[in-house]
């Protein structure tokens, strides 16, 4: 692929993102067994009432925010998603 198209598919993929309902993230988890997300949308502002930047920069911002009794069911998910 060229440069202009990875960035045109790049582009597009992000558009996506951005209409859909909810939130669209890549994350992965680190050896030391922490979130760090490479992508997020906007929609975690929707969601959450907070910015993308604030979750790629700590990505244990939504983990923190999670319910308790909410836990085990996300990360079994989460754990599925590998």
């Amino acid at each position: 692929l060229t440069l202009q198209a990875l960035e045109h598919s790049e582009a597009q993929l992000r558009l996506l993102a951005e209409r859909l309902p909810g939130v669209v993230y890549l994350a992965q988890v680190t050896p030391e067994g922490l979130p760090r997300f490479r992508f997020i949308s906007d929609g975690v502002r929707v969601l959450y009432g907070v910015e993308p930047a604030e979750v790629m920069h700590d990505g244990r911002t939504l983990q923190r925010m999670r319910h308790p009794e909410d836990t085990a069911r996300v990360q079994a998910a989460l754990d599925a998603s590998e």
